[in-house]
């Protein structure tokens, strides 16, 4: 990732902006967190939330799984129960594909991540 890419709830209000170095700044330029490049996800304090394996199942700070984000962008619970969606073009939709943000040339499963199990703003 060569620049800087913003992560927009519904409204289009910046949510989180994730940098070059996989840090992620609240709206107010505030590091919130970090996504590794292991596939962890941390706080702002490096503290474990969780953790993304290759396959897409996420994992809380306990290594349990919390859920799952398909290649297909759909993204279930720890029980596959659909709770949303990542579309091609960045949109995020809820489980009934209402828009509730919008990820524009970010990693699908990092707006997965931010919407759906860690919110890191």
């Amino acid at each position: 990732m060569g620049s800087a890419q913003v992560i927009y709830d519904a409204h289009r209000n910046v949510m989180v902006t994730v940098m070059p170095d996989s840090s992620v700044q609240n709206a107010s330029k505030v590091v919130s967190g970090y996504f590794r490049a292991n596939g962890n996800i941390e706080n702002s304090y490096n503290t474990l939330l969780g953790s993304l394996k290759k396959n897409g199942t996420v994992l809380d700070d306990r290594f349990a799984p919390v859920g799952y984000i398909k290649k297909d962008g759909s993204v279930q619970d720890s029980r596959y129960s659909t709770i949303g969606y990542v579309t091609k073009d960045g949109t995020v939709e809820n489980s009934h594909h209402v828009a509730i943000g919008y990820a524009k040339g970010i990693k699908m499963e990092w707006a997965a991540l931010i919407f759906f199990f860690f919110r890191l703003n």
